[in-house]
């Protein structure tokens, strides 16, 4: 899962997957800018079938965050 989510945030994002760690943010990528965040997350929202919550978005500041989400999301936590 964790490499799924990589290769959507670099499509998104325009990077290297080999770019983008569990520390990847809009800190350490160039490209990662407030209108493709938005983008990465709908792009995650529909590749896993979620919908996320603007609380969920607001945590979503690092890739390793965002996988944790998900995984969560996946495995039955809300």
């Amino acid at each position: 899962m964790e490499e799924r989510i990589r290769r959507i945030a670099a499509s998104v994002l325009r990077v290297s997957p080999a770019r983008l760690d569990a520390a990847a943010s809009s800190e350490t990528i160039e490209t990662w800018d407030s209108l493709r965040h938005l983008n990465l997350v709908l792009a995650l929202e529909e590749d896993f079938d979620l919908r996320f919550t603007v609380e969920d978005v607001g945590r979503m500041r690092t890739l390793g965050e965002m996988v944790k989400l998900i995984q969560s999301r996946l495995n039955g936590a809300t």
